[in-house]
């Protein structure tokens, strides 16, 4: 792109652009001569852009405090908390939103699922969540935190700050991926929780060490339903399942932390608020997802047969 035309302002640091050319002649194949390009100019820029963007990762870091005050204040019932250590360091830090809990303890069923993701930035890390399904079978964050690494330490921490949050709810589940940190701090913090592995973390480390095919899908899901010990040792036996591992970071960001946070928080206000909409349009008792269920539940029994085997009994 030629003609490109700019000029500073007197007594700033700023330029104005006086003249611009919307026409761009060059492609990645065929560069022109008088294209000059350099990719170490165009990663510096980069990182200036989001250095304007982010601030710095230090800075991100000494904000936490204040913008953990504000979240508390403008978000009632909201539960947070900042750990450092001796040396007055970052360690951890947890934050629960006041609505989500609400909603867990009040409308949702007592299962968890909790799992742990590494950072991807310069201060590397470990995010740790908690999170469950609404009604309309939709994923829900109750809890996060963000911490130096993934342990009995860091898991105990963040499960007690967890239960200090939603109580000792009767019948709670804590689903898992089999990590033997996390095993061991639910047996310390909810010992008289029951607790189960994640079926879609066994899926996929399946799917990786032996390939995705739809007899495989359908043999894992058959031993995840078994009801009786027999059915899920013959599904396990078919299945040949090695010990699963905790491979997965889909939650890694690498934003600095403040906005990292910030991140969670607002698509949890933003799901909130696209579910009370959903909410005040629904006319039956039940979520449109278990209205589908049972509708289509109905619709498969229309072709069921009824026999007698007793005089009262069918």
């Amino acid at each position: 792109m030629n003609g490109t035309r700019a000029r500073g302002i007197q007594s700033t640091t700023a330029f104005q652009v006086t003249k611009v050319v919307d026409q761009h002649t060059c492609c990645a194949t065929n560069l022109e001569s008088n294209h000059r390009q350099s990719k170490k100019k165009a990663w510096r820029a980069k990182q200036y852009a989001l250095l304007m963007l982010r601030g710095t990762k230090e800075d991100s870091f000494t904000k936490l405090p204040a913008y953990l005050h504000n979240l508390v204040k403008h978000n009632p019932g909201t539960v947070t908390q900042i750990r450092t250590d001796d040396d007055d360091r970052f360690e951890f830090v947890f934050i629960a939103l006041g609505c989500s809990v609400r909603a867990f303890i009040q409308y949702c069923r007592p299962a968890l699922i909790i799992d742990g993701g590494h950072l991807k930035g310069e201060f590397k890390g470990t995010m740790l969540l908690a999170v469950t399904m609404d009604g309309q079978n939709q994923i829900m964050l109750v809890a996060y935190a963000i911490c130096k690494s993934e342990c009995t330490e860091t898991w105990s921490w963040f499960l007690r700050k967890l239960r200090e949050c939603i109580g000792n709810l009767e019948d709670l589940t804590i689903i898992f991926d089999r990590a033997p940190s996390i095993a061991t701090s639910i047996a310390n913090i909810f010992p008289h929780t029951n607790h189960g592995i994640c079926g879609i973390h066994l899926y996929f480390n399946i799917s990786a060490k032996f390939g995705s095919s739809d007899t495989i899908h359908a043999l894992l899901w058959e031993t995840c339903k078994a009801y009786t010990i027999k059915k899920f040792d013959n599904g396990m036996k078919k299945l040949k399942i090695a010990e699963s591992i905790n491979s997965m970071s889909r939650f890694a960001r690498k934003m600095p932390i403040l906005m990292l946070i910030e991140y969670f928080c607002a698509t949890m206000l933003q799901w909130s608020f696209q579910k009370r909409n959903v909410a005040a349009e629904t006319k039956t008792t039940l979520t449109p997802w278990a209205e589908t269920i049972i509708q289509e539940n109905k619709n498969a029994c229309n072709k069921w047969m009824v026999y007698p085997i007793s005089n009262s009994r069918f």
